[in-house]
């Protein structure tokens, strides 16, 4: 038998406990107003299973520290993989917050470079 390797996934993963407060508090009114817009359905069948998705977050300059921090690690991550990031330009395309129920709370960011999608989840 042979095993070869064509998709391999590289995962990225760090603590950084410190973004914790203040994403939390910027993201509350974007939660606020994603689950006033899934009011009636909470109402009629609960929020069990339910995730809530915010409005973008992309030109919210609140968050303009996390987006500086992923996008410098996203390019140090490529570089080291050896990409030739010279070539390149990192562009979130989009950024939001999902929150599952109501005890979690999540950021996710898409990095696009070329044709690839990274993506980072913040909890």
């Amino acid at each position: 038998m042979e095993i070869i390797e064509y998709f391999k996934t590289p995962i990225w993963y760090e603590s950084k406990p410190e973004f914790v407060k203040s994403l939390n508090k910027v993201s509350d009114k974007y939660i606020k107003d994603a689950m006033k817009r899934n009011k009636d359905y909470i109402k009629k069948h609960g929020d069990f299973g339910m995730s809530h998705h915010s409005t973008p977050l992309t030109q919210d300059t609140k968050f303009m520290d996390i987006r500086n921090y992923v996008g410098h690690q996203a390019w140090n991550f490529l570089d080291k993989q050896g990409h030739d990031m010279q070539q390149y330009s990192l562009i979130f395309s989009e950024m939001w917050y999902k929150s599952f129920l109501k005890k979690v709370v999540v950021t996710i960011q898409h990095t696009c470079i070329g044709i690839n999608t990274y993506q980072v989840f913040t909890f």
